[in-house]
């Protein structure tokens, strides 16, 4: 004879949701973290006490007439002769967010030449550069920042040493580097057009400033333009790249951002273009040289105290693409 089982009583329902609550706590959290990585415990806004330390300008001598830093930023990379290849300030692109704030870095584009190295993984395949910053350009190495998204998340193209690896598409925002090493930002197709001398292309998504303004919809338009609605709205860690009316660089990369916020950061150094470059923790890397000797790079340091990449990152092959910024 079967005996029927005994109906659960409240006591055998909790003793089941139990030992689950503390699991879901525990996602939960993760989950939030996620969300907003770089929130301060308790719920105080972040700012940029410990994150951005003001470094001392270094005396300038008079130089060619090249492109100059903003006005009050310090210089923390001069060239031999004394013009000013690196300067970095702090921004607080939206005044009522305490915890967007973002580090600047001014790149000369007259004293630094640029260079794309292709990772082994992104976007993999054989090069000349072994993934890593190439041994002649060490001693002269400035600055070494991060890329953009991994290819699965865009669809935009690859070159590098002259060579083509993923189709460049029309209207995507791309760095274009020529074979002197002079850097472009623009739109492929209409800002920037095929030609021969065109060495290497990264593009990542769509401009998200363009004539000096921030591209409309960057937070409401979910067509693709900026990846998916998550990575448009999410307050993350976030980098980007403009470039000036004098054709300078800047970089700028800062936590809890969305990509709004990081338009208007750019906007606030007075770029007429610029991209978004990658997201997160542990994808935003920006580190500064002072001058090598031989094969040997300088001392480094991170722009803002944030970022967790170590100071040997690209010194070794890495598996995501990169930019350098070499004294010329």
């Amino acid at each position: 004879m079967s005996i029927a089982p005994a109906p659960k009583t409240r006591f055998d329902r909790w003793a089941i949701l139990v030992p689950v609550v503390p699991i879901v706590l525990v996602v939960a959290f993760i989950v939030a973290g996620c969300v907003r990585p770089l929130a301060v415990k308790g719920g105080q806004p972040m700012d940029a006490s410990g994150a951005f330390q003001g470094r001392t300008a270094v005396a300038t001598a008079a130089h060619d007439g090249s492109a100059r830093p903003p006005s009050g930023w310090p210089v923390v990379r001069s060239s031999k002769s004394g013009a000013p290849l690196i300067a970095t300030h702090l921004l607080h692109p939206d005044s009522s967010d305490p915890k967007a704030f973002a580090a600047a870095a001014w790149l000369s584009p007259t004293g630094l030449r640029f260079t794309l190295v292709p990772g082994t993984m992104q976007p993999g395949g054989s090069w000349s550069t072994n993934a890593e910053v190439p041994a002649e350009q060490r001693s002269s190495l400035a600055a070494i920042f991060n890329s953009g998204f991994k290819y699965k998340d865009l669809d935009g193209g690859f070159r590098a040493e002259g060579r083509t690896v993923v189709p460049l598409k029309q209207g995507e925002a791309s760095l274009a580097i020529t074979s002197d090493g002079a850097a472009t930002i623009g739109a492929w197709g209409t800002d920037i057009k095929e030609n021969a001398d065109l060495v290497a292309v990264r593009q990542n998504l769509h401009l998200i400033v363009d004539g000096s303004q921030a591209v409309d919809g960057l937070l409401t338009r979910h067509d693709g333009s900026w990846s998916s609605e998550h990575h448009q709205t999410q307050h993350t860690l976030r980098s980007g790249l403009g470039q000036l009316a004098d054709g300078s660089l800047v970089y700028v990369a800062g936590p809890d951002m969305d990509l709004q916020q990081l338009a208007d950061a750019l906007i606030s150094v007075h770029a007429v273009k610029g991209m978004q470059l990658d997201i997160h923790p542990n994808m935003i890397v920006f580190h500064l040289f002072q001058p090598g000797s031989g094969s040997t790079p300088g001392t480094a340091e991170q722009l803002l105290d944030l970022m967790t990449a170590p100071l040997d990152r690209y010194l070794v092959p890495d598996r995501r693409d990169f930019i350098t910024a070499t004294e010329r």
